[in-house]
């Protein structure tokens, strides 16, 4: 086909060529947005990636001193727990000491009651030999 110009196929011409114009401007208008639009829609997947990142952190860091805080509060309640054991095996230790010192002492004491009555009777059979010589050094005899 020869493209002859004259006044009867020029408007044709015209007409094809501005519309071939328009609709590569309209394409490249097109594919401006679309590439806006990739770009915003990234834009905005990458904030969100960055606020749940920084939402896990912070949940993360949240859990992290929660534990350490239960760890502490267990620490601190076995270091009670084992101080009030402690107490309470000092005290039983005391009370044992204390308990057989006690026992010795009543044992101690049992013996010195037992020596001291054994000691009274002796004394008080000393003191009836003693009478009874006595007597008898005044001429009394004894009856039995």
């Amino acid at each position: 086909m020869k493209l002859a110009v004259t006044d009867r196929p020029l408007p044709r011409y015209h007409l094809v060529g501005t519309l071939l114009v328009v609709l590569a401007l309209a394409l490249a208008l097109g594919a401006s947005f679309l590439w806006i639009a990739h770009a915003e829609h990234q834009e905005a997947l990458q904030r969100l990636e960055r606020s749940f990142e920084s939402k896990k952190e912070e949940r993360l860091r949240a859990e992290m001193a929660s534990a350490i805080g239960y760890l502490d509060f267990v620490h601190s309640r076995t270091e009670a727990v084992l101080r009030d054991a402690l107490k309470e095996k000092v005290a039983m230790a005391m009370q044992t000491a204390q308990g057989g010192d006690r026992e010795g002492r009543q044992h101690r004491v049992g013996e010195q009651e037992h020596r001291d009555d054994d000691d009274d009777d002796a004394d008080q059979r000393a003191r009836d030999e003693a009478g009874a010589d006595w007597l008898s050094d005044q001429g009394f005899d004894r009856k039995d």
